[in-house]
């Protein structure tokens, strides 16, 4: 998945202008961003797009070889690395790029600016340079994001897992990843896959106070969104389906909004049918900190008890998920 418009978009703000005719390697990376969104710009399809990033991306690595020890340099390999798949092969522009962060940077503090742009960006060779960044960085907030990420890249291969066997052994994984929080307690809330989710309380759009304990008993979609969020918005036909296919089902989705306003939901939902249950957690809701809540959208899957059993599935996968969690509580209740 092409995510240089949305995963770098921050990546930018490390890229400072120079004056004309100055090509220290701020500008000349700045020049290297500029004809790479013109090409972009110029191709009309995600493939085609796809094998722009892919023609530009070792210019990017062989920017970085060119300036080592840069923070520009950082800039321009995790450029190549989000952008690109990760079964590449070994000589791909993306696997150059992540050896040279492993060698120069994992213990850089400049690199911690940067790590969580790795949060959506998938791929167990992107786990090892994390895995390096935790054990030898001496930053410790940095340390603390790379075992966030690398929890949250594991629960995306669950999601991904074809077979139990593959399942059991990224659970696993997960487990051990969420027995070190504790050293991070203060800047790691565990709100991964198996924990039990935190009670949290809110207001539905009407003022009416819920909370989330109500709900046990049932596989829960909590979907924390909002209506300026493109992605969101982009989840709500196949949301749509799953509900009306679930209808009478110990089901529940809940959409929670992050919105300014009650009132803009309202006018959203009167456009675009939602018909599922709808909170509002708003600028100050204590959802955004119990649940760790810092992108849109957030999605947890909650079993019956209230356990996490999944996080950010959308899809087919979110469909795969719901299904196999339903499957187990009915099979709980014929025991």
């Amino acid at each position: 998945m092409l995510r240089l418009f949305v995963g770098c978009a921050a990546l930018t703000l490390a890229v400072t202008a120079c004056s004309a005719g100055d090509k220290k390697p701020e500008q000349t990376l700045k020049d290297l961003r500029q004809e790479l969104d013109d090409a972009l710009d110029s191709a009309k399809t995600e493939a085609a797009k796809g094998r722009v990033m892919k023609n530009f991306a070792g210019r990017f690595v062989q920017f970085a070889e060119k300036n080592p020890k840069d923070s520009d340099a950082i800039v321009a390999l995790l450029i190549a690395v989000v952008n690109l798949p990760a079964d590449g092969g070994k000589d791909s522009p993306r696997t150059r790029a992540l050896e040279v962060l492993r060698k120069d940077y994992s213990d850089s503090k400049e690199l911690g600016k940067y790590v969580r742009e790795f949060s959506m960006t998938e791929g167990d060779d992107v786990v090892e340079l994390l895995k390096e960044v935790l054990a030898k960085n001496p930053d410790r907030e940095t340390r603390a994001d790379a075992l966030k990420v690398i929890i949250g890249n594991r629960e995306q291969a669950l999601a991904d897992a074809g077979d139990a066997k593959r399942s059991e052994a990224v659970l696993k994984e997960i487990e051990a990843y969420r027995k070190r929080i504790g050293a991070f307690k203060d800047l790691v809330k565990d709100v991964f896959v198996g924990a039990t989710v935190p009670e949290v309380q809110s207001k539905d759009l009407d003022g009416k106070e819920v909370k989330l304990s109500d709900l046990k008993g049932k596989v829960v979609v909590l979907d924390c969104w909002a209506t300026w969020c493109p992605p969101c918005r982009a989840m709500i036909p196949h949301s749509r389906k799953l509900v009306g296919r679930l209808k009478g089902k110990p089901f529940a989705f809940v959409g929670v909004s992050f919105d300014d306003d009650p009132d803009t939901v309202k006018d959203f939902k009167s456009a675009n049918p939602m018909p599922w249950t709808h909170w509002f957690n708003g600028k100050d809701g204590e959802i955004a900190a119990k649940l760790d809540v810092t992108s849109f959208p957030t999605i947890f899957v909650l079993d019956g008890k209230g356990v996490i059993r999944y996080r950010n599935v959308r899809g087919e996968a979110l469909d795969k998920a719901v299904d196999q969690l339903l499957k187990e509580m009915e099979a709980e209740k014929g025991k």
